[in-house]
């Protein structure tokens, strides 16, 4: 059965565009708490970017989120929900 993974992205204090996930976890809570941005991967090669602070559509369109498994840089393809819960990113490469 698959679970729900996290992943934290280094780069996300910074003012670094790219942003590299570092490890899957499957503890939201753990990953929430001490990254400042993260990839919800809710099916598998489909990430949802979620923020700890408030995020505009344009600062995190100018990010170049990286594929966990391969390194690519993925493609926004479903709009934010809200100023944390961003964009959904699929990787070309893995997909």
């Amino acid at each position: 059965m698959d679970y729900i993974k996290y992943h934290p992205l280094i780069g996300g204090d910074t003012g670094d565009i790219d942003k590299v996930p570092m490890f899957a976890s499957p503890q939201k809570d753990s990953v929430s708490a001490t990254s400042s941005l993260y990839l919800e991967e809710f099916v598998p090669h489909r990430y949802r970017l979620h923020a700890k602070k408030p995020t505009s559509m344009k600062d995190y369109l100018g990010y170049k989120i990286h594929c966990p498994y391969c390194g690519a840089v993925m493609d926004a393809v479903e709009p934010h929900i809200d100023q944390y819960k961003l964009a959904v990113y699929v990787c070309k490469k893995c997909n």
